[in-house]
């Protein structure tokens, strides 16, 4: 674990993946996108596709979301007796500014904080984080001369150069990635590619700049070397699963992207993954999914408030992480309870 000082600095993350340096660096090879313009974000709100067409499909999913505990904010008060509040905040990894951007409450929250903690600190450090990226390249790149060309073919690798190509990522390096850092990098919205070719921070990149601004205490929960040993163990089968289902997906992704921007808006982060596994059954269905949750969110999880006990014992800290490792009986919100804490969910209206 890191504190850094102001003197001290990836299909999405997938849920998050979370590895939001990580893609962020693949992107980066993007150089030929066109960074004079910002593209707006396309895609459709899928919820109300469905209060339309299918309204018993919806009202299962809100069922499914009413069973997932500490899911109605994006802004937790965190609380024991003796010691000063403290804050828990769920962040969206896009650089889409209707996202990026910090509440007002959680801003106030952030302000009254003395300590800061968020997930990992690299990506204000892109040399740091590149070298740790090479030092592992095994973990994201083939290294033994095979390309992604020798496990698909036909219409799928057709659909896989289309989108390697729109995101203007050099072709002979895309198709040596490991499939979950290929899917992640063409599942990119376009107007993501663009904004962080302009140079815009996703939310969590903000925040790590307020604190160093500001001269509060950086804490780095994770490294960059965990996330990446923690993604690519996940089974070789399972990663081709999201690959291809990313690739059928093609347009969809940005209905459901702009679908997940709502609900985190909105604060309704317990309907995030109940829409994700509607509308991507195959992914969700492999029997690699039950890994990817293991590891990826539950493991994480336990890992991350072990580490910020510590802090959150002293009170005054602000904590930054993905939405979606708030709710659920494994998520962070009830292993604070687990631990002694109060918890109050907080408003954050945009």
């Amino acid at each position: 674990m890191r504190i850094i000082s102001k003197t001290g600095l990836l299909f999405y993350a997938t849920l998050k993946l979370v590895f939001i340096a990580l893609f962020s660096l693949s992107l980066n090879f993007a150089s030929n996108v066109s960074a004079g313009e910002e593209t707006a974000c396309n895609g459709s709100d899928l919820l109300e596709n469905l209060a339309g067409k299918d309204p018993a499909a919806l009202a299962n999913l809100r069922q499914q979301a009413g069973k997932n505990i500490y899911g109605n904010s994006r802004l937790w008060k965190i609380s024991k007796s003796g010691y000063p509040d403290s804050w828990l905040f769920g962040t969206m990894h896009m650089a889409d500014e209707k996202v990026a951007v910090l509440p007002d409450q959680a801003r106030a929250a952030y302000k009254g904080s003395k300590t800061v903690l968020v997930e990992i600190t690299d990506m204000l450090d892109p040399e740091k984080a590149q070298a740790t990226i090479i030092r592992l390249k095994h973990l994201t790149f083939r290294l033994d001369g095979s390309t992604i060309e020798s496990d698909i073919s036909g219409e799928q690798l057709k659909k896989l150069k289309l989108a390697i190509e729109a995101r203007a990522l050099p072709y002979q390096l895309a198709i040596r990635m490991q499939p979950w850092m290929l899917a992640p990098a063409i599942s990119n919205q376009l107007c993501e590619v663009v904004a962080k070719k302009l140079g815009k921070p996703f939310l969590d990149a903000k925040i790590m700049q307020m604190a160093l601004k500001d001269g509060k205490p950086l804490v780095a929960l994770e490294t960059t070397e965990e996330q990446l040993k923690a993604i690519s163990s996940m089974p070789r089968d399972f990663q081709m699963a999201t690959l291809i289902e990313t690739l059928e997906l093609g347009d969809k992704l940005d209905d459901i992207k702009q679908t997940m921007k709502n609900l985190y808006i909105r604060g309704d982060i317990a309907m995030i993954v109940p829409v994700i596994r509607h509308f991507t059954e195959k992914f969700v269905s492999h029997p690699g999914f039950a890994i990817f949750q293991e590891k990826l969110v539950k493991q994480r999880n336990l890992k991350m408030v072990e580490r910020a006990d510590e802090y959150f014992q002293e009170g005054n800290v602000f904590m930054a992480v993905g939405a979606l490792h708030l709710p659920g009986n494994d998520g962070l919100v009830s292993l604070l309870v687990k631990r002694g804490f109060s918890v109050e969910a907080f408003d954050t209206p945009s």
